[in-house]
């Protein structure tokens, strides 16, 4: 919490990773190819990703098939898994930030929609949440830039697939333990596959918890001026 907090002037409070889940384009696959076509018309698997501050990945969740929504493959994750079971423990307070494609819950807060009737606080709300979880789609961008394997993975087994993208995510993490420099948040994000806030407007989401709707109400109040 206190590294988010203190990586800007605007960071969002209570913050211990940021998630999203990003494609990887692969060959087609020669069974259940369709469940592999994603929306933007590619064949892909998703990682599902959690980072820190310094843009390493606390978790990672590889292979579920590109058709799959963000929303699924949090709910099929052994992260997901162990915090609703107690096995995970997370420190009182502590959040996660996502993006609308995610449900609300006490431990996952997601921006406000906008239906174009956001109140004020609503969408100040908003910004300081989008200009904390950039970190995520950063450490994406950051992953892509040093390991070009990524930008299509030429392997047929979707287990080795997988394997690939995990050995990547392993040496990023060693890079950007022993090797970091602010410099390396300047790739261009807009050339990388990551479905953005954007994206997840297409989704409505009908698993926000009563618990979250509450947690993120007490959160939007910290941005009442």
């Amino acid at each position: 919490m206190e590294r988010f907090q203190a990586s800007r002037p605007n960071a969002f409070p209570f913050v211990v990773g940021c998630l999203d889940g990003t494609h990887f384009k692969i060959n087609t696959p020669k069974k259940d190819a369709i469940s592999y076509y994603d929306r933007k018309g590619n064949y892909s698997i998703i990682m599902q990703g959690i980072c820190d501050s310094t843009f390493r990945f606390l978790d990672v969740f590889i292979g579920y098939p590109g058709s799959c929504h963000n929303a699924n493959v949090w709910k099929n994750s052994p992260i997901y898994k162990g915090i609703t079971c107690g096995e995970i423990q997370l420190a009182k307070d502590a959040i996660i930030l996502a993006d609308s494609a995610y449900p609300l819950s006490k431990y996952l807060i997601a921006p406000y929609r906008d239906n174009g009737h956001l109140l004020r606080e609503e969408k100040q709300f908003n910004y300081y949440l989008s200009s904390t979880r950039v970190f995520i789609e950063q450490a994406f961008g950051i992953l892509r830039g040093k390991f070009k394997i990524l930008n299509h993975i030429d392997i047929q087994n979707m287990e080795e697939v997988s394997k690939v993208v995990l050995a990547c995510v392993i040496l990023h993490n060693l890079i950007m333990r022993n090797n970091f420099n602010d410099s390396e948040i300047n790739y261009p994000l807009e050339n990388f596959e990551i479905f953005n806030e954007n994206d997840a407007e297409m989704h409505e989401n009908i698993n926000d918890t009563n618990e979250g709707i509450i947690k993120r109400n007490n959160l939007k109040m910290l941005f009442v001026s």
